[in-house]
């Protein structure tokens, strides 16, 4: 009996990034990440890609909220 997944090569390649990644921030952010985080929204707006990039670690942290 085949137990697999059948996953595609996209669908490993964004469980990857979005979970297995070891260096994906996880848990509670400081206040100076938060205070970060909104000083770059007041400065990029609604572009959480952008203001992820400036963020090591929380590329898709900021996709969970």
């Amino acid at each position: 009996m085949d137990l697999s997944l059948n996953r595609s090569g996209k669908s490993c390649r964004l469980r990857w990034m979005n979970y297995l990644r070891p260096n994906i921030k996880r848990g509670n952010i400081s206040d100076q990440e938060e205070d970060l985080i909104l000083r770059l929204h007041k400065l990029l707006g609604n572009r959480w890609s952008l203001i992820a990039g400036r963020l090591p670690g929380f590329y898709f942290f900021l996709y969970d909220i």
